[in-house]
Order: C-alpha cells, then structure tokens, then sequence
C-alpha cells in the first residue's frame, strides 16, 4: 500500500469551514481524495504504455469513499507490466516496500 502527503491549499479557509460546520468534514476531505485520485490517475494514463487497442489505460480508475480513495486497474495483465514476468518480477516484487 502506497502512503502520501495530503497538503490542503488554502488549510486556514478550509479549518475554518470545518471548525464553523463539522458536519462538512468528511465532505472536504473526501474531494480532497477525490481530486488526488483524478491526478494520480491522469498520471498514471499519461505514463502507461500503450498497445494497440489502448485497453490497459483506459482501465486505470479511482474511486473515493469514507476518506480513502483506490486507484485500480482492470485489465488482467496488468501486473505482469508492471512487474514483468518470472525471474525479473521474483528478484523486482521483493523489493517494494
């Protein structure tokens, strides 16, 4: 599992929005998920490689709920560009943190 930063612009607008209306914190902090995952999956688009039908990008999505956002992909093979296959993924995968 990936670990990031969150930096709020403009954090003193938004605590106070908070701080005058709890109720809407959940709320901030979820499109605060949610814009994090549009940019991580732009960017991940941006660097896919392609083949011929595009598959493989376009099945980069995110999704955001309860203060946690997932950016999947849903092409089966995926993992095997990602990683590669046999001897390069067993030396590679073990090495990720």
């Amino acid at each position: 599992m990936a670990a990031f930063n969150l930096n709020i612009k403009n954090f003193d607008k938004v605590f106070q929005e908070v701080k005058n209306y709890p109720e809407n914190f959940n709320k901030i902090i979820n499109n605060e998920f949610k814009a994090f995952g549009l940019l991580t999956v732009a960017d991940a688009k941006r660097l896919c490689p392609t083949g011929d039908s595009g598959r493989l990008k376009n099945s980069i999505i995110s999704s955001t709920s309860d203060l946690k956002v997932s950016i999947n992909v849903n092409a089966d093979y995926a993992v095997y560009v990602e990683f590669g296959i046999k001897e390069y993924a067993a030396r590679y995968v073990p090495t990720l943190p």
